[in-house]
């Protein structure tokens, strides 16, 4: 399934992602790339939201 058929339904308009690579396609998709640390994105998934330390990074 691609990115758009994903965000629709859910109203997703941020991704969050580890790869610089992945963060430069989504931005193809008119979605809001976010790169940041594997760490960070495994604790963002487990708590469902990026935590404040983590916007900062």
């Amino acid at each position: 399934m691609d990115p758009a058929k994903m965000a629709s339904p859910f109203g997703w308009r941020n991704v969050l992602t580890n790869s610089a690579k992945i963060a430069n396609i989504i931005g193809g998709y008119r979605r809001h790339p976010i790169l940041r640390r594997t760490a960070d994105c495994i604790e963002a998934a487990l708590a469902s939201r990026l935590s404040a330390e983590a916007r900062w990074r």
